[in-house]
């Protein structure tokens, strides 16, 4: 999956080692979720499913996204 510019788009969500500083997951994303911010934000596989379970968000596909 890319964005605009052709960059391979990758999870925005922290890794579970980011204890002083943000530390980006950085896999492949696979989802788009929405947790109620501002934004929507991108996230692989498992950390969507993550955000889902036990945050509450709400996850979209790509081509939802898109709609």
């Amino acid at each position: 999956m890319k964005d605009a510019r052709g960059r391979e788009r990758v999870c925005q969500e922290a890794s579970p080692l980011s204890l002083a500083t943000l530390i980006a997951c950085g896999r492949p994303a696979a989802a788009i979720i929405d947790n109620g911010d501002e934004h929507p934000y991108w996230m692989c596989a498992a950390c969507a499913d993550h955000n889902v379970k036990n945050r509450g968000a709400v996850r979209y596909s790509p081509e939802e996204a898109k709609e």
